[in-house]
């Protein structure tokens, strides 16, 4: 028996296949959940949404490989009107909305047009609490007259975070940077087809009890105040969003108030497909940015303490642990070192009475001969612990279980 989840969408369990997660998830007593829609790339490059309760499985927009099972935490954007430009405050700059095609097909980018080479840009707010507090902005931009895109992170005047980058490079030609209270400054740039990029920026504020977003696009590659020497410098921009977290998440939209995406998680029972006494893992996921310590997947009780699971867990950026408890004891632990963040990691697990080892990327940790196998009833893919917890901020491509633990050279194989 086993059960084989693999990055195309597609389930093997008991050798049938299963072509969506629904008819899966039924066979075997299982669920996903996320109580709100959310959006994914799909076969094509072109951004979609997913429903309430549908598993989200991503593909690279450029490329058109799948990435495969995409888990999130949950995440809110807290600006409004995301994607409906005309709406935010504007200083010498004309909006048109609906002007163009957006990354999710539809004709909803907005165009950005200077109207002086004085200080041009729009802008939104929100409130916080009068703490220094972690915030990412983000934006979908793609160049029209010259080749630059300015964005700020501001809160009391002249505390504020800087970032150019360049639309036709796709690179930054500005490196994100704060003053007078902002620090930890960091930016990004992602290429997501079709002249579109995404610009991010993170920060970490100063303690006033208001922090803004500001945009503007310019010829000569200044930071967002800067004067520009072309009068009509625009650019085409669609979906903002603006998150209290180190990263960006998948796109949020939002129209007249701030929206929450829920966690994702999957979750499937043991049953005849299991083994209670010995088994093997094998998992390749794609990481995503490391927030904390995250699961990959784990097989553990359904009212989970920490007491009994076996789990693959993400312990920092490029360490991969796995770790075994039973009746609150650690049985098995082991830390190797693997591949970082935007990267995949290939990992086996056997298990089984006294005999432990983990592989990853085709490299065999050392075995543990002393241990007992926990009492476990169900299997969380893109986690570990309590459902909406430890969350992988991920992409799961593929996962094989296989009821018996396999000799250590087919554990390193599964790695390969």
């Amino acid at each position: 028996m086993d059960f084989v989840y693999d990055a195309d969408g597609r389930y093997t369990l008991n050798g049938t296949v299963y072509n969506d997660p629904t008819s899966f998830l039924s066979a075997v007593g299982g669920s996903f959940t996320r109580s709100s829609v959310a959006t994914y790339f799909d076969s094509a490059g072109v951004l979609q949404t997913a429903a309430s309760g549908v598993p989200r499985f991503d593909y690279d927009p450029i490329i058109l490989q799948p990435k495969g099972l995409l888990i999130e935490e949950s995440r809110t954007n807290l600006f409004i009107n995301s994607a409906a430009f005309n709406l935010w405050n504007q200083t010498n700059t004309t909006i048109t909305a609906n002007t163009t095609t957006a990354p999710d097909g539809t004709t909803s980018a907005d165009t950005w047009t200077r109207n002086s080479t004085s200080s041009s840009y729009i802008g939104q707010s929100i409130s916080k609490s009068a703490s220094a507090l972690t915030y990412t902005q983000s934006v979908y931009a793609k160049k029209n007259v010259g080749n630059y895109i300015a964005i700020r992170m501001q809160g009391a005047y002249p505390a504020r975070a800087d970032m150019v980058a360049n639309l036709n490079t796709g690179t930054i030609s500005t490196t994100a940077s704060g003053v007078s209270g902002f620090t930890s400054a960091s930016g990004g740039i992602q290429n997501v087809g079709n002249g579109w990029y995404r610009v991010t920026l993170t920060a970490t504020t100063d303690t006033a009890t208001t922090v803004a977003m500001y945009i503007s696009f310019n010829s000569g590659g200044g930071v967002l105040d800067a004067t520009d020497t072309v009068s009509n410098s625009s650019g085409y921009l669609w979906g903002a969003q603006f998150e209290q977290a180190s990263t960006a998440s998948s796109y949020i939209p939002t129209t007249t108030v701030a929206v929450t995406r829920a966690a994702d998680t999957f979750t499937v029972p043991t049953g005849s497909w299991f083994n209670s006494s010995e088994g093997a893992l094998s998992i390749n996921a794609l990481n995503g940015v490391k927030l904390n310590t995250v699961g990959i997947v784990s097989i553990d009780q359904s009212a989970f303490g920490g007491e009994n699971r076996i789990s693959l867990i993400r312990t920092s950026a490029t360490n991969i642990e796995a770790s075994v408890r039973a009746s609150n004891i650690t049985q098995f632990v082991t830390t190797m070192s693997g591949n970082g963040n935007n990267a995949l990691n290939k990992i086996g697990l056997g298990y089984k009475l006294n005999n432990f080892r983990l592989a990853l990327n085709n490299t065999l940790g050392g075995l543990d001969t002393a241990g007992t196998i926990p009492t476990v009833d169900t299997l969380r893919l893109g986690a570990w612990g309590t459902p909406g917890g430890n969350i992988y901020n991920g992409w799961i491509q593929k996962m094989k279980y296989y009821p018996a633990r396999v000799s250590d050279t087919q554990l390193q194989l599964t790695t390969q």
